[in-house]
């Protein structure tokens, strides 16, 4: 439906394109979205807003388009940003790790000038997911350091970082300071 009106559009603009993308990446729909970035791209001369960016390298990220997730960092993000948000590196963090580029999505986050609880949420994740326990770790201790408080997504992370690296001891520290040190209340989740 929401294809169909924007079809019909006599005139598109910045802002129309880039609903369609969000739409499309937020939706499930990695590959329809960045058929239309290509095609706004062709079509277009308007210059990508940064939610467009990052809703295409979301995209990327859940197809596996590390080369073009790189293209749109050297030819969009790179070139055009002076510093680079904390959005739009949560964003390259999320692609890198899912496309299993661990190396270069802790290069994104070591070079962050400033980080957020998504940020670090992102990096332990990816940690994580990749069978790396002790890194994954290691992140959420300076996490902690640094004053940020844990959420329920963080610690499904570490929980997930011990489960993996086959640290039971640690796993069940961890799941026992949840509500009495860090105040989330366990779920489902977190008992996996």
């Amino acid at each position: 439906m929401a294809r169909a009106l924007f079809n019909e559009m006599p005139e598109r603009n910045v802002v129309s394109w880039n609903a369609m993308i969000a739409g499309y990446s937020q939706n499930n729909q990695p590959k329809e979205a960045l058929e239309l970035f290509h095609s706004m791209l062709e079509a277009t001369a308007f210059v990508p807003m940064e939610n467009t960016l990052v809703c295409v390298l979301s995209a990327c990220g859940q197809l596996g388009c590390l080369d073009f997730g790189q293209w749109i960092y050297q030819n969009y993000v790179r070139m055009r940003c002076s510093e680079i948000s904390v959005i739009l590196a949560n964003a390259l963090i999320d692609m890198y790790a899912k496309c299993g580029v661990l190396h270069e999505a802790a290069k994104v986050f070591n070079e962050m000038p400033e980080r957020n609880l998504v940020s670090w949420n992102s990096m332990i994740t990816a940690y994580a997911s990749h069978g790396h326990a002790k890194q994954a770790l290691n992140v959420f201790e300076q996490m902690i350091s640094g004053g940020f408080k844990p959420d329920d997504i963080t610690l499904v992370g570490v929980l997930s970082a011990c489960n993996h690296g086959g640290l039971v001891a640690q796993g069940r520290e961890y799941f026992q300071k949840m509500k009495r040190k860090y105040g989330v209340e366990p779920k489902k989740e977190h008992y996996a």
